[in-house]
């Protein structure tokens, strides 16, 4: 059964032959406890095998946005399709605790991965797939931030990992397996990294982009890494 990922660490099922209204009414199906949302903002509907699912706008006065594109007609939704309504994003999962992925030998070892979105590798952490479109995606749980950014430079990607937690989005800039930039509410730097490494849940997508960016992160990748994990182990 497919799940719509929060940044807090739940799963909210979706079920085959299903409709659920999104927005801050109580009647919604699936509450969005957001001012900015509509009470009725959106509407997802399920396929009767679950295996396909569209979402709409309705009529929200601030839109309704799938992998950032604001749409204006219903939208068929992918494996890790990233959805957000006013401020709250939800990441959307095809793939439960045991089942496999569709065409391959990709897996969830247990619900609290960070990912399906990439191979399984030694011990269950998963391993970098590359590519122009990469669907590197997932939750932060079982796994922390470090350990994304870890197996995501593995992959010498360039590009932006963006994070969304409770208190907001953040963002990470690399490239060619170097962190050059963070950026987190006020925070920048080894400051913002620090701040979004404390989280203990949330949702993360990586966007390749080779653009130049601007390089506030003077410390070497390796060591930053190094001196974020010790800090975590103090605290």
């Amino acid at each position: 059964m497919a799940s719509l990922l929060t940044v807090t660490g739940n799963r909210i099922g979706l079920e085959p032959y299903r409709i659920y209204t999104l927005g801050r009414a109580l009647d919604c199906e699936i509450i969005v406890d957001d001012p900015v949302s509509s009470r009725h903002h959106a509407r997802i509907t399920v396929n009767a095998l679950g295996s396909q699912m569209t979402i709409e706008d309705l009529g929200s006065q601030n839109g309704t946005f799938v992998n950032g594109r604001r749409i204006k007609k219903p939208w068929t939704l992918e494996d890790w399709s990233r959805i957000r309504i006013a401020s709250t994003v939800y990441l959307l999962s095809f793939v439960e605790s045991g089942e496999r992925v569709p065409g391959g030998n990709k897996f969830i070892k247990d619900e609290s991965d960070m990912t399906v979105a990439v191979d399984g590798g030694k011990g269950g952490m998963p391993t970098w797939t590359g590519g122009s479109h990469s669907n590197f995606a997932g939750e932060i749980g079982t796994f922390s931030l470090i350990d994304v950014i870890r197996v995501m430079l593995g992959g010498s990607p360039s590009g932006a990992l963006h994070v969304a937690v409770e208190g907001g989005e953040g963002r990470i800039e690399v490239r060619k397996g170097v962190i050059r930039s963070a950026l987190y509410q006020d925070l920048k730097g080894v400051d913002a990294m620090a701040a979004l490494s404390d989280f203990q849940h949330g949702l993360f997508w990586f966007v390749q982009d080779t653009k130049r960016c601007k390089k506030t992160i003077k410390i070497p990748t390796d060591v930053l890494l190094l001196n974020l994990a010790c800090r975590k182990v103090k605290t």
